[in-house]
């Protein structure tokens, strides 16, 4: 009898323990688009670019740390483009201004074949990457500020662009999560030049240029 008890004390012993075992909390998770809400709050058209020179793009800083797995692109043409993602560290500034710390390090990249059909309906390709882990901007100590940029060659000479509407530039926030300004960087050496990194310099102030998409992708 007493060894039927003794079973039975241990067995709720047991049972209370995993009953008083708080649940496992799912963590929720964030995704954000940054270049798809752009444009679609945006005058949209497109633009001819300096075929094969520059590279063209977005880049951006985080306030919460995050991942990207996948890059895409639209573009008014058909054809392969490298969609590219970097990081990289600027002295003492949100904003980008040449000359940088350090030159780009890249992180990942995709070629996005866009076909006629894709071409004609600006329907956006994804291309996936090895996840890249983004980093906050101020991981890198007093003084510095780390930018990712994502961007592509403007091969195919047209290009999107996207016009922001009165009132609205660039930097713009998302989801308390990250920060996204223009970029451009000449991809012979990947120094980093500055036609438009300035907000100050006259319709730049407002004009994206490029398709390129990526998804941040954070604890909410």
């Amino acid at each position: 009898m007493k060894k039927i008890f003794f079973v039975l004390i241990i067995a709720a012993v047991f049972t209370s323990c995993k009953k008083d075992k708080p649940a496992d909390k799912k963590v929720e998770t964030i995704t954000i688009n940054p270049m798809k809400e752009i444009a679609a709050a945006s005058i949209q058209g497109t633009s001819d670019g300096s075929e094969g020179k520059y590279q063209v793009g977005v880049r951006f800083i985080a306030y919460k740390e995050g991942t990207i797995s996948r890059l895409g692109l639209r573009s008014p043409s058909a054809g392969t483009y490298r969609v590219q993602l970097y990081t990289f560290v600027s002295n003492d500034s949100a904003g980008v201004y040449y000359p940088l710390i350090s030159e780009p390090e890249r992180m990942g990249y995709t070629d996005i074949k866009i076909d006629a059909d894709a071409a004609s309906k600006g329907t956006v390709v994804w291309g996936n990457i090895p996840t890249a882990n983004i980093k906050l901007w101020n991981t890198d100590g007093a003084g510095k500020v780390r930018h990712y940029a994502v961007c592509y060659n403007d091969l195919d000479k047209t290009q999107y662009q996207v016009t922001l509407p009165a009132g609205v530039t660039l930097p713009l926030g998302f989801g308390n999560a990250i920060s996204v300004g223009r970029y451009g960087f000449l991809p012979t050496d990947d120094l980093n030049v500055s036609p438009w990194h300035n907000s100050s310099i006259g319709s730049y102030v407002g004009l994206v240029y490029g398709g390129e998409q990526f998804e941040f992708v954070s604890k909410k």
